[in-house]
This record gives structure tokens, C-alpha cells and sequence, in this order.
């Protein structure tokens, strides 16, 4: 390096927020114009990749090296999209300051994001998304598949899912895409929203 400079490590997750968890919202905007305002070049995070809790949520241990983490997605983008209503923010538990509590703050966040994937569903212009899912179906596909399964099979790791499932049989898979259809087109919907920060 021929310029010195300087930076933080900070993961998203640190972040303030409302929803039990730092995430990709105001608050990442406000603390990446702090960093400018301050002259640092450099902010480092931590992978972004799902993470699940049978790993313990570590971001170490994904199913994916493209796709995000859905947790990570800011409910307050989604109110200035219009798909949930401020008023819904406020239906949130109690949360730590200093910790996180994985297991409240998902089903806090799946109940948001089940309205907004409800709400999405009902746009007439869908072509972001349609154009998305075409131009990343080589990694999409297969992602949202795997990750409807997990909800499907209740958590459990793949190696202990049926041997016809666990082994890719194609008539099998053909089945439970075709029965999870409408889970897989979720997952389609966050990822597109999570590698968008909400902005289609």
C-alpha cells in the first residue's frame, strides 16, 4: 500500500437497530456517512451469507457463498417500499440492547416479511423480479429450493433428510418443487431484496 489509511471492523449485525438485530437499513446508511465524514477508507464486516441455527447462526457455516442472509434485511426499507406498514414495526417483542436473541428476532422478522412477500404478490409489475430470477437462476434455483426444504424438514441438516431428497432424485425433487412452489418464490423475493437493500 503507497497511501496509508485507516478503517473499522464492524458487522452489520452490531448496528443499532428497532428489530432485535443490526441490519442493512438507516442505520448502515448513517454509520457509512459517519466513516466518510470521518475520512476512514475502509469499513470491514464479516460474511453476509445465511445463516441457520443449527450452525449457531455463524456466518462461517452457510448453505450459500452468493446468497444473503435474510435477517440482515431492514423491515424499515420494506415500510419505505411500501410492502409492510409502520404501524407493523411496532408489533416487535422486547430485545436486548447488547445481545441478540436469534430465535425471537426470526420469527419476529418472518412475520414481517410474510406480509411483505403477501403484499408483493398482489403487484401488477413484477418484472424486476421475473428478470432477477432469470439472470441468477444458475445459483437461485437450487438456493431457494435447499432453503425451503430446510423449513419444510423443521431444521434438520440435508445429510439426515430422506435418502431421495438428500441424493437429488429428480422425480422427487420434481414433487416438492412443484409442492413448495409457493416457499421457493419467497426465498426468490428476499434474496432479490436483500441484494437490492430494497431498491428494484
Amino acid at each position: 500500500m503507497k497511501k496509508r489509511s485507516s478503517g473499522i471492523l464492524l458487522h452489520i449485525t452490531s448496528l443499532p437497530s428497532p428489530c432485535g438485530i443490526g441490519d442493512m437499513g438507516p442505520a448502515a446508511y448513517a454509520f457509512a456517512d459517519f466513516l466518510a465524514d470521518t475520512c476512514q477508507g475502509f469499513w470491514q464486516i464479516l460474511p453476509l451469507n445465511p445463516t441457520y441455527p443449527y450452525s449457531e447462526n455463524s456466518p462461517y457455516k452457510s448453505s450459500s457463498s452468493i446468497a444473503g442472509n435474510t435477517l440482515l434485511i431492514s423491515p424499515e426499507l420494506m415500510v419505505q417500499q411500501g410492502l409492510i406498514d409502520q404501524k407493523d414495526l411496532f408489533t416487535s417483542p422486547f430485545f436486548l440492547e447488547d445481545k441478540i436473541d436469534y430465535k425471537q428476532v426470526t420469527a419476529y422478522k418472518i412475520k414481517l416479511f410474510n406480509q411483505a412477500f403477501e403484499r408483493f404478490q398482489h403487484q401488477k409489475n413484477t418484472y424486476d423480479f421475473e428478470r432477477f430470477c432469470f439472470k441468477q437462476k444458475d445459483w437461485l434455483d437450487d438456493f431457494a429450493l435447499f432453503t425451503a426444504l430446510v423449513e419444510y424438514f423443521h431444521g434438520e441438516t440435508w445429510q439426515k433428510w430422506p435418502k431421495e431428497v438428500r441424493d437429488r432424485e429428480i422425480k422427487t425433487l420434481q414433487i416438492l418443487r412443484k409442492k413448495l412452489r409457493e416457499n421457493i418464490e419467497k426465498e426468490k423475493f428476499f434474496s432479490l431484496f436483500f441484494l437490492t437493500s430494497g431498491f428494484f
